[in-house]
C-alpha cells in the first residue's frame, strides 16, 4: 500500500474490513470501526491519526484505544451518542479535528461512518459556514446514508 501525503490508492480501498470506507477529501479516510489488520494497513499507508466517534460503551468491553495506539496511529475520541442530540460543541471540536493539517491522513470513523457523514455535514454548516445543500453533499461523500432525513431536516433542506 502507498500513499503520498494526500491521497489513497481507491482501488485498496477493498482490501480494508472497514465497512463504508469513503475517502471525502485529500487526507481524510471515513467509514465503519476498523479491524487491527486495518490500522496496521493505515498506519503502514502513512496514517498518523484514527478519530473514533463512538462512546466507549460501544466498544463492548474491548480496548479499542489501546489497539489504535500499538498499531501507532495518534488515538482521538470525540463521543457522540447520536445524530439527534449533536451540539454546537460537538460540531465545533470535530470541526477543528477534521481541518488539523497536523491529524491527516487520519481516518474519522464511527460503526458504520453514517454519524461521520452527519456530523460532517451539520460541522460544516454551523462552523464552516457551507451553504446547507453543499454541506450535505460533502457529508453523503463522507459516509451519511441512514440519518440523511434527520440531517436534512436540520440543514433546512
Amino acid at each position: 500500500m502507498t500513499l503520498n501525503s494526500y491521497s489513497f490508492p481507491a482501488a485498496e480501498l477493498a482490501e480494508l474490513d472497514l465497512g463504508n470506507p469513503c475517502l471525502p477529501e485529500p487526507g481524510l479516510m471515513t467509514g465503519g470501526c476498523p479491524s487491527d489488520a486495518d490500522l496496521a494497513r493505515l498506519k503502514q499507508a502513512g496514517f498518523k491519526t484514527a478519530l473514533d466517534l463512538r462512546p466507549s460503551t460501544e466498544w463492548n468491553g474491548d480496548d479499542f484505544a489501546g489497539r489504535v495506539e500499538r498499531a501507532g496511529l495518534v488515538f482521538l475520541q470525540l463521543p457522540v451518542s447520536g445524530v439527534d442530540t449533536v451540539d454546537q460543541e460537538q460540531m465545533r471540536q470535530f470541526w477543528a479535528y477534521w481541518n488539523n493539517p497536523s491529524l491527516k491522513p487520519m481516518l474519522v470513523h464511527c460503526a458504520s461512518g453514517n454519524r461521520v457523514g452527519a456530523l460532517l455535514a451539520l460541522a460544516a454548516y454551523q462552523c464552516g459556514g457551507l451553504a446547507a445543500e453543499e454541506a450535505m453533499q460533502r457529508g453523503l461523500a463522507a459516509g451519511l446514508k441512514a440519518s440523511e432525513a434527520m440531517v436534512r431536516a436540520r440543514l433546512k433542506l
